[in-house]
């Protein structure tokens, strides 16, 4: 199958296998979150008139054919598709007919990959967030049992103050609330309107040239802010949690 970004020359075969031959292994991941997007693009497309209303439902109904067929296994990626993007491009024309190619009209491969693994990432760190929450309840229920089981402290290795196995268990609780603060705050960013890659397109692009850099800087600017927020606040989380250790001995 002939490439997007094919101009006419010969690809070494064994060079392609070794650049590539994790893409589509990757990819196959990202396929929903792609799906996803596009939905919400053929959406846009068609409000402003780019689509037809039959165009629309027609592309609407084969993303969500995709959508089933991943959830068996049966949508999959190769090394000849190159990539989700292509894979799902070259369905949709093959189902939806010309249609299909007009998914693609104020839209690049930039803005896909990224609103791809925006969603991606929200979706494991809901996974990661839920699993938390779930090791966390273990370990309140061990807690519980045990609020009076004694155990010794420890000091740099040595046998210190009296504890329990209850005070031993919840701390680490503790411990996994505050990285669940961590998860919350990431989750945040990615929410965040003013973080919506959709409808970026190239960075190249004529239109948006002139605003592209500035619109970097202060995104830029905004995201190594809110990440020196987030250190700070674990940082002062961290010092509470060692000065009542602290005061408790």
């Amino acid at each position: 199958m002939t490439k997007l970004w094919q101009k006419g020359y010969h690809l070494n075969e064994q060079v392609e296998r070794f650049e590539a031959a994790q893409n589509s292994v990757l990819d196959a991941r990202l396929i929903r979150h792609d799906v996803w997007g596009s939905l919400a693009h053929t959406a846009m497309l068609a409000k402003i008139g780019v689509l037809t209303e039959s165009e629309h439902k027609a592309l609407k109904d084969a993303l969500c054919s995709i959508l089933q067929l991943e959830a068996t296994h049966e949508f999959t990626i190769t090394l000849a598709d190159e990539d989700v993007h292509t894979r799902v491009e070259n369905y949709l024309v093959a189902v939806a007919g010309a249609a299909g190619k007009k998914i693609h009209m104020a839209r690049s491969r930039n803005d896909q990959v990224l609103v791809d693994l925006r969603l991606y990432a929200k979706e494991q760190l809901h996974s990661v967030a839920a699993k938390l929450c779930h090791l966390c309840t273990t370990l309140l229920s061990l807690a519980s049992r045990h609020t009076n089981t004694p155990m010794p402290g420890y000091t740099h290795m040595q046998r210190a103050m009296l504890s329990s196995v209850g005070l031993w268990a919840a701390s680490f609780g503790e411990s996994l609330l505050d990285d669940e603060q961590l998860l919350s705050a990431a989750y945040v960013l990615m929410i965040s309107h003013r973080l919506v890659p959709l409808l970026a397109t190239a960075f190249q692009s004529p239109s948006i040239a002139s605003i592209a850099p500035t619109c970097s800087a202060s995104l830029a600017c905004r995201t190594t802010s809110s990440m020196y927020r987030i250190v700070a606040v674990k940082l002062r989380q961290l010092l509470c949690r060692h000065w009542r250790k602290l005061c408790s001995t």
